[in-house]
């Protein structure tokens, strides 16, 4: 099987000042092939060890050192490129299955791409043309963009808003990037886990009492309907608003406080794309 550069661009590699190329970086040099058979498990061990090494409870990366030690790195790349749901359906017979590798994927891509034009302080300054999500990537032999992954595949397959709290895009104001994959004997509790911690987190869902205001990210402005069509269908009910959903993963006291409060004011916060790097948030991890 033959062996292509991790990341397929639109245009030819470019060089930066004091850096090598993008393509000597993550370029793998393995000939065999991954898969034994096609209903072989796919292997995330490779991210798994990266994100427990480089990634901290906060969800703050260690960029530099993933680019000093990039054989996980390259290893997982290698092996999104070689198989995905739709190159080898009989890998990802389940619906887990499925949506555990695609959103290890996105998550493993967003640091590839940090890491190749790394040291950067935000992914909108990398590769401003066409834009840091709509470069293109080969995931099981086809190229696919970060935002083809998230809005054409997992947004439209698998239509879950808790995936909103495990998608990270490289930007101080996603949620927290965890330090470990997703895996599909585990996605239901780990996706909660993910979704409730976002909306407990200050920093993405606050309540004001004194100003009978509710702060929220721009995610669920961004993606409110993800949110409110869910509700609708599971629940069963003709209309839904931001905060029937919130009240859901809320702690009972700041339920409690929705209801007594249905027409509550809904500010949403300013996006910080500032990169979730750990050496530019030093004070916040003191």
């Amino acid at each position: 099987m033959k062996c292509v550069a991790p990341i397929a661009r639109r245009k030819s590699v470019t060089k930066s000042p004091g850096h090598a190329p993008v393509a000597i970086l993550l370029i793998a040099l393995w000939s065999a092939p991954v898969w034994s058979s096609d209903a072989t498990p796919f292997d995330f061990g490779a991210l798994d060890r990266m994100l427990g090494r480089y990634v901290d409870s906060r969800g703050w990366v260690d960029y530099a050192g993933i680019k000093a030690e990039p054989t996980d790195l390259r290893t997982i790349l290698m092996r999104l490129r070689e198989a995905s749901p739709e190159s080898h359906p009989a890998m990802f017979p389940e619906r887990d299955d499925r949506l555990a590798y695609w959103l290890n994927a996105y998550n493993a891509l967003v640091i590839a791409g940090v890491v190749n034009a790394y040291p950067a302080t935000s992914v909108r300054d990398i590769h401003p043309q066409p834009g840091f999500f709509k470069v293109f990537h080969v995931v099981g032999g086809k190229s696919r963009s970060l935002d083809d992954i998230e809005h054409n595949i997992i947004r439209k397959e698998f239509g879950d808003p808790r995936i909103h709290a495990a998608l990270n895009c490289g930007a101080a104001s996603c949620p927290r990037l965890r330090p470990e994959v997703f895996l599909p004997d585990r996605l239901d509790e780990q996706l909660d886990a993910a979704v409730r911690e976002f909306i407990r987190d200050p920093q993405h869902v606050r309540l004001d009492s004194s100003g009978g205001t509710l702060v929220l990210s721009k995610i669920l402005d961004w993606f409110g309907s993800d949110f409110t069509d869910w509700y609708k269908r599971v629940y069963r009910v003709d209309n839904a608003r931001i905060t029937d959903y919130l009240s859901i993963h809320l702690a009972e006291e700041d339920r409690a406080y929705l209801r007594s409060r249905p027409q509550i004011t809904i500010k949403y916060l300013q996006y910080d794309w500032t990169l979730n790097d750990r050496a530019l948030h030093q004070d916040a991890i003191r």
